[in-house]
């Protein structure tokens, strides 16, 4: 390979500018080709010092390392500012959806929903889950953990059956409200434990919400009828509807809440019992807000 053949090249990597960058703002000037695209002489603009050590590498027999070494270095730099504007863009994504939150998701009225913990706590979990998601039973047991240590934090699950109206975990879905109707939230948080606890939940819903209510002592005839009923349908699929106002578009969907001050913080997937005592450590800071913006309550 010629001296002149690589000259472009080198002067691109030498000079630490990405593709990205040079197809922006180009440093030199295009290349003089022949009709086979071969170089056919550096252009003019070319620095002469840069030239001069270049030809100085080359001589040397250094040239292939050290330009090794500029390709590696530039190529971190351009992962680097990938990684930054994906960054940013989910910074923006998520102000969006916090934004879709305050508008739609209640907040504040927990009254006839499944409440775990003291109802008038000063942060709440909000999770739009189902229950054949393997990280929903994840998060449910960082959850239950949280709760169990800190009084000051209630825990809210909605449904959000991604699998459809006819899968095994809507099945439950619906079985879990006529199981709080009956037995109240307790039974409701117990049938819960025992989902994600018990795999055969999912393999068998019915036999296993008919050995639930035999255990438990509730009726199960009634707990069957109330599962047919449109009112728990449709309960459960509005459920769904406000997750998707939200812009959750996946299970576990969770927004952790500030009741005194308004301030929220998404949660994204399957998150340990340490990750999100810090966000609840992070909303417990006083907020810096004067009049913070009311959120929806429903």
């Amino acid at each position: 390979m010629k001296i002149k053949h690589l000259t472009m090249a080198a002067l691109l990597v030498f000079s630490g500018s990405s593709m990205a960058d040079h197809h922006k703002t180009p440093s030199v000037a295009a290349p003089n080709l022949n009709n086979n695209g071969q170089l056919l002489a550096p252009v003019d603009s070319e620095p002469a010092a840069l030239k001069t050590k270049i030809q100085a590498l080359f001589s040397a027999g250094d040239f292939d390392d050290v330009l090794e070494q500029r390709i590696v270095v530039v190529s971190r730099k351009i992962a680097q500012r990938r990684a930054k504007a994906e960054l940013l863009s989910q910074n923006d994504q998520k102000k969006k959806q916090l934004v879709a939150i305050n508008e739609h998701i209640p907040f504040g009225k927990y009254e006839g929903e499944h409440v775990r913990g003291i109802p008038g706590a000063k942060i709440t979990i909000v999770e739009y889950g189902d229950f054949g998601c393997p990280y929903c039973g994840k998060f449910h047991n960082s959850a239950k953990q949280v709760i169990t240590e800190d009084e000051n934090v209630n825990w809210v699950y909605r449904h959000f059956p991604i699998r459809g109206p006819e899968s095994s975990s809507s099945k439950l879905a619906y079985a879990s409200e006529c199981i709080q109707q009956q037995g109240g939230v307790d039974a409701f948080w117990k049938f819960t434990d025992q989902i994600f606890k018990n795999k055969t939940a999912l393999q068998n819903p019915e036999q296993f919400i008919g050995l639930f209510a035999k255990v438990n002592e509730l009726d199960h005839a009634a707990i069957k009828d109330c599962q047919q009923s449109d009112e728990t349908i449709n309960k459960v699929k509005e459920s769904g509807r406000i997750a998707q106002k939200g812009k959750f578009t996946g299970t576990p969907g969770i927004v952790v809440r500030n009741n005194v001050t308004g301030d929220m913080k998404l949660v994204l997937g399957a998150v340990d019992a340490s990750f999100l005592k810090k966000v609840i450590d992070e909303l417990s800071v006083p907020s810096k807000k004067v009049n913070p913006t009311p959120l929806a309550s429903k």
